[in-house]
Order: structure tokens, then sequence, then C-alpha cells
């Protein structure tokens, strides 16, 4: 107590002279908490380093006395924490909560990093923040990187195709989200009667692109793919028309006309029905070709109609269409999904995907790799008791981090290299 700078060098001596006078033979139950021991020895020295190298090269002359340690449950906890976050066997180094690779590393590397986080640092304090407040900046977490935004799609506009808890398809799966953690043949998927995936499609219903994702959403349903698929439809003339006049003065289209069918038959009938009435307007209009670039036509769409309601219809469907064309049903409906897409902004992609928000291609590989991408976050979640068996995922992503309309222009994407010369430029003014 009277001397506290030499306190490195007296717990040093007292090794050495605990370790001289007790037997070396150690008990095998001495040994099991002797990892936390050690580490709790590290942290607890004066300089850290230096006990580390003293205990590495002098581990056999110290082992009796690190053995003899009592372990605060602190030391416990925070390591198995770590543990939670760094596989075995391996290392982790971070400045200033930036990681770093280990293996590129060296010494003048990692000079150069000092010197830009402590240049950083210098620019901050002289904005007059105080120096906790330009730590907590340095050690903030990196923005997310443009193609990891989540746009927040949740309307009345979206339509499901399925339910993996409640559908009937998926009563025999099992639910216990702790089968995400259990290990599985690469490849290979999990089939959790859980909405964990939300794969929701935007597209124009009348373009060649829209034909291709129907297929690729029919497809994957129907091999039993473990994911909710949905769909928001809008068109694109539309579209344009808002752009030009705020759409105040609208003709209808053809792809107006499909969503005002597709809700008819969806409301009247099932939706299974709906999604096989947009399939059936792609396989009119591509004529026995896999994909035909040609526009479709209505009588493509007034055909396809008529073809999904012969068998359930309770009157003819050319006098149920007439009725629809006549009264203009469903026309305001189908025109607030155009206006909802162009005020999410992701008319500009013409179709994309959304997996949980994020956005993707539509194509059928684009999905599975969301899929693959996605599920490391929710085994994370599941992992740390965040997502629970009645949690909804969709609706705690969107919650936590998600943006209300979707601009590949704008990035948050920002390197620190930039922050310096933003910061530069604004203690010149």
């Amino acid at each position: 107590e009277r001397k506290p700078e030499l306190n490195a060098e007296i717990m040093s001596f007292r090794d050495y002279l605990l370790s001289s006078t007790v037997s070396d033979t150690l008990e095998v139950w001495e040994l099991k908490d002797l990892g936390h021991q050690t580490a709790q020895r590290i942290l607890h020295a004066s300089d850290p380093l230096q006990s580390m190298q003293e205990i590495n090269q002098n581990f056999p002359s110290v082992v009796s006395s690190l053995s003899r340690m009592k372990v605060d449950d602190s030391i416990k906890d925070e390591i198995i924490a770590n543990q939670r976050m760094v596989p075995p066997g391996k290392s982790l180094m971070a400045l200033n909560g930036a990681l770093i690779n280990i293996e590129d590393l060296d010494l003048y590397l990692l000079m150069d990093m000092v010197r830009e986080e402590l240049s950083l640092a210098d620019q901050f304090i002289r904005l007059k923040l105080p120096q906790s407040a330009a730590h907590k900046i340095l050690s903030a977490a990196p923005p997310a990187e443009s193609n990891s935004f989540r746009v927040d799609f949740r309307s009345s506009h979206v339509h499901y195709l399925n339910n993996l808890e409640e559908d009937a398809l998926y009563k025999r799966w099992r639910s216990n989200l702790n089968e995400l953690l259990m290990p599985v043949y690469p490849g290979q998927m999990r089939y959790i009667r859980k909405n964990l995936f939300h794969a929701v499609y935007v597209f124009d219903p009348a373009s060649a692109c829209g034909a291709e994702t129907i297929d690729t959403i029919l497809s994957l349903h129907q091999d039993s793919v473990p994911v909710r698929f949905g769909i928001i439809m809008y068109s694109s003339r539309l579209i344009n028309v808002i752009e030009e006049n705020d759409g105040s003065k609208s003709d209808e289209d053809t792809s107006t006309l499909i969503m005002r069918l597709f809700l008819y038959i969806k409301e009247t009938y099932s939706t299974q029905l709906a999604f096989q009435f947009l399939s059936d307007i792609h396989r009119l209009r591509n004529g026995g070709d896999d994909y035909s670039e040609e526009p479709v036509e209505v009588h493509h769409v007034e055909e396809a109609f008529v073809d999904s309601l012969l068998s359930g219809a309770k009157s003819h469907p050319q006098d149920v269409l007439l009725k629809l064309q006549k009264e203009n049903l469903y026309k305001q409906e189908a025109d607030e999904n155009s206006r909802f897409v162009h005020k999410l902004g992701l008319y500009k992609l013409q179709c994309c995907l959304l997996m949980n928000g994020l956005v993707h291609e539509p194509n059928e590989d684009a999905t599975m790799n969301a899929m693959n991408d996605e599920l490391p976050r929710i085994q994370e979640q599941v992992y740390y008791g965040h997502i629970q068996s009645h949690t909804d995922v969709l609706e705690k992503f969107l919650s936590e981090s998600s943006y209300k309309r979707y601009n590949p222009s704008v990035s948050t994407n920002i390197p620190k290299k930039l922050w310096r010369h933003w910061l530069s430029i604004y203690l010149t003014i």
C-alpha cells in the first residue's frame, strides 16, 4: 500500500516465494479455473502487457500461485460473453472499436492507424468537444453499407402468398427456434414454422421482369422454401404521371387493370388463385416461349381472368369482368399501390426483392443468397434471446433500423478519411 508503483514487482516476488516453498505438484481439479485465474491476474496488474509477458515466460514457476487465486464472477461472465463473439481458436484486435485484420498487420501499418485516430481525435477536440464525447464518436459503430438499407415497407399494400405460422402446409414443421443453432450440412435449409424470412417482391405486373418474378415466387413456394412470400405491385405508367403532374389525372393502363382483377380474385376467392392468375397472364403472353419481351395486352389479362374463374365462379366470368370495368371497382386501391411504391422510391429499380427490408435482385439465386446473408443475423438474435417464439421478426428488424424511402444515390458508408477531410474544411471556415 505504501509503494503502489512497485505492485507488479512485489507480486512477481510473491509468486517466486510461493513457488519455491510449495510443491509444484497440482491436482487435476486445481487446473479447472486456471485460464480464468491467469486472465484475472493480467487484468488486475498495473502493467497488463508486462504481466502477460512474465506469466508466459515463467508459467511453470507461477502456476501454483495462480491456481490458488479466487476468481471473480465478473471475470467469468466477461470471458463467456467474449467467447460468444469470437470463434474458438481465433484472435480479435480492435482500435477504437474498428476491427483490424491481424494477419495483414505490421508495426508500420499499426502506427499509421494510430496516427490517423489521433489526428481525427484532435479535430474533434478543436471543435470544443469534450474528450469523452470525442472518444464515443471514434468508438461508434461504422455506418451501414448502402446495400444493407432496410426499407420499411409495412402496409396493407403487401399481398402475402403464405404464412408459415398459420398455413396447414407447414403444420408438421418444428417451431423450436433453437433448431437455427444446430449444425446442418452446407446448403441445407432449416424448416421452422416461424416467419423468419419475409421475401417481398416489388414489380410492375405487366412487365417482363414481373413475369419472371411471379414464376420465381411460385417455384420457390412449390418447393416449400421456408420463406413468407409477398408482392407489392405498381403501374410504371402511373408512376410517370405522378412524376409529371402528381397523378391528378391518370387513365387506366394494363398494369392497373391487372392489379384490380388481382384484388377482386383475392378477396372473392383466394390468395393462391390470385397469384395463379398473374402466372396465367404471362403464360398466355409468352405463347409457349420461355420468356417473351412482348408487352402484356389487355386480351391476355381478360383471357387469364376468365380461365381462372371458370371452375368456381358463381356467375359467368365475362359478366364479372364487364361489371368490374364498368364500375371501376378496386381502381382506388390499385392507384394507391403505385403511389406507395413511388413513396418508397423503389420504382427506380423496376423490380426488386425486399428480404426483411433489405434490397436485393428479384431472381431465385438472389433470393437464396439473401436468405443466407440474413440467417447469421437471426441466429445471433436467437442466441442472445432477443428473438423468441412470440417475436415478430419483421416488426423487430424494421422498428430497430429501417428507412422510409430508398435512394441509391445517398449512402452513409463514409470512410473516416473523409470525416477528417470534411472536419478540416469546417475548421477553416
